[in-house]
């Protein structure tokens, strides 16, 4: 995305995400690690609990689920199955518009999946922009109204304003919306950060980390005045 930005004529406010099957797995980690970066976001009966969908799969996609994880799942392989679910990252969308669509009679993908990703993220905020959108079929039905219906739904939103209050986890450095942290050291682990700007531009934060963490507040994307905090 940068490389484009960089090359040509972009619309910051307006860069939007979506994907279907593994690249709606894909759009939804993507964008829950790049929170504030996507004005929408899209996902088609992706799975969303990828260790789940590699016990509900036929041996053949657990063979290739497998190989790009390290193995089955199992406690040496765990965290990099979680890494790879939108479940884990749900906290981190609850800002962000989303639209998931699902097949009721989808087997490839179950509809589980789909439906475990809206609970998570509206427990995350109850009031989330999100829609959730059934038909019936298969894995390889069309989706109701097809990309078009895909393409004018998302050129409905532009990028919001960061949110004042987040909750949000990440598995590598990363900017959480106004946050920004860096680990420390190599080894795999979750980072969790909640911040908060309340009466009198106040800000707080409290990062959750095993290692070590540098953590930096990016003042000037709150609107905030350049000053010492």
């Amino acid at each position: 995305i940068q490389w484009v930005r960089e090359r040509y004529n972009v619309d910051a406010s307006r860069i939007y995400l979506a994907g279907a099957s593994m690249g709606g797995q894909i759009a939804l980690v993507t964008a829950a690690k790049n929170p504030g970066l996507f004005a929408a976001v899209v996902a088609d009966r992706g799975p969303t609990d990828l260790a789940r969908w590699y016990e509900e799969s036929e041996p053949w996609r657990r063979s290739l689920i497998a190989q790009e994880v390290g193995g089955p799942p199992d406690e040496t392989t765990w965290f990099e199955y979680q890494r790879r679910s939108p479940l884990s990252f749900a906290r981190n969308l609850a800002h962000t518009p989303l639209r998931i669509y699902h097949a009721t009679g989808d087997t490839t993908v179950l509809p589980h999946h789909a439906e475990d990703m809206v609970a998570a993220v509206l427990a995350a905020n109850p009031d989330a922009p999100l829609s959730y959108v059934t038909f019936p079929g298969g894995h390889a039905d069309p989706m109701p109204g097809g990309k078009p219906a895909v393409i004018q739904w998302l050129g409905g939103f532009t990028r919001a304003a960061p949110p004042a209050a987040i909750d949000a986890i990440t598995d590598t450095s990363a900017t959480l919306w106004w946050v920004q942290v860096t680990q420390q050291g190599t080894a795999a682990r979750w980072t969790t950060v909640q911040g908060a700007v309340g009466p009198g531009s106040l800000v707080t934060v409290k990062p959750v980390d095993d290692v070590g963490l540098e953590v930096a507040v990016d003042v000037a994307g709150l609107g905030l005045p350049q000053t010492c905090y």
